[in-house]
């Protein structure tokens, strides 16, 4: 997979692909139903705005316990008056071996202020953080 990113020019934020693609097993950690999650992506900026991004596949839903850690941090977050948006996006990638690149994955659904909503819009996360950029005049994330 290495060279094919390297080939692409993908993957140029990762320091080093090779760890990156090193599985991190909980095995051991916590008992029964309750044991670690893990987040696909967050964009943090100034310390007042938090957003998360998690990766399925098309169709497939977010594990409940998962689902509660996004869901309680964004409350916490929007609690403290800053903003905080969840955003479960979708790929159709089927291969393993393939990389599935966030920035075309689309918005399935999205958790804000104490709700889930279904997008009807279904933008690419591109598109979505362009809107952002521009909603919330954050610089940082604009073109």
């Amino acid at each position: 997979m290495t060279d094919l990113l390297n080939k692409q020019k993908v993957g140029q934020h990762i320091n080093n692909m090779e760890k990156f693609s090193q599985p991190v097993l909980f095995d051991g950690i916590g008992k029964g139903q309750f044991r670690p999650t893990d987040y696909d992506g967050v964009l943090e900026v100034d310390n007042k705005y938090w957003f998360a991004f998690e990766v399925k596949q098309k169709g497939k839903e977010m594990p409940y316990g998962q689902s509660l850690s996004y869901t309680r941090t964004a409350d916490k977050w929007n609690q403290c008056g800053d903003t905080a948006v969840v955003f479960v996006v979708e790929h159709e990638e089927v291969n393993p071996s393939k990389p599935i690149m966030l920035k075309d994955c689309r918005v399935a659904k999205y958790y804000t202020n104490g709700k889930w909503t279904i997008s009807k819009k279904r933008p690419t996360v591109t598109q979505l953080i362009q809107m952002i950029a521009e909603r919330y005049n954050i610089d940082k994330l604009g073109k």
